[in-house]
C-alpha cells in the first residue's frame, strides 16, 4: 500500500512539473493585508482552442505569432530554417522582406548557425510559417 502511494505521489509531481515546463499552468502569489494568496492557474486554451484563438489563426497576417528557441538547421538554398521550441521543431520560410538581426546587427539567412538562440515573429498561412523578423543571439567565443 505504501509503495502505491509513493508511485502515485511521484506521478503527480512529474505531471505537475511537466505542466509548468510546457506552460500549461502558472503560479501567482498575491499579498493581502495579513495573508498570502497563492493561485495555481491552468491554461486550457493551450489544449482546447478557443474561438478567439481560431480567429487569430485565420487572420495570422494581421497578428504576429512569436516563437523562441534554438536554431536547429538552416537551408539558404530553400530559404528555410528550423527552430526548436521546447520539444517541437518549427520550419520557417524566409522571404526578401524578412528582417534578420544577429546580435543587434543586420544579417542574412546564411549567417545563422545551428545552436543560436532566436526569437521569431511570424505569420501562419495554413500549415506554412513565414518569418517576418528573426532576432538571433549568438554567444561570443572565448579564447
Amino acid at each position: 500500500m505504501r509503495s502505491i502511494f509513493l508511485v502515485l505521489l511521484l506521478l503527480t509531481a512529474t505531471a505537475t512539473a511537466a505542466a509548468f515546463y510546457f506552460g500549461l499552468c502558472t503560479v501567482a502569489a498575491e499579498r493581502d493585508e495579513s495573508t498570502f494568496v497563492l493561485r495555481l492557474a491552468g491554461h486550457p486554451d493551450v489544449l482546447i482552442p478557443t474561438q478567439e484563438n481560431d480567429y487569430a489563426e485565420e487572420n495570422a497576417n494581421q497578428y504576429g505569432f512569436q516563437a523562441r528557441g534554438r536554431i536547429a538547421s538552416v537551408d539558404p538554398a530553400k530559404n528555410r530554417f528550423v527552430l526548436t521550441e521546447n520539444i517541437k521543431n518549427l520550419t520557417f520560410r524566409v522571404s526578401n522582406d524578412t528582417m534578420i538581426v544577429i546580435n543587434g546587427q543586420p544579417g542574412k539567412l546564411a549567417e545563422l548557425n545551428g545552436g543560436d538562440e532566436a526569437t521569431v515573429i511570424y505569420t501562419k498561412q495554413g500549415q506554412i510559417l513565414y518569418a517576418s523578423v528573426v532576432n538571433c543571439t549568438r554567444k561570443a567565443l572565448t579564447p
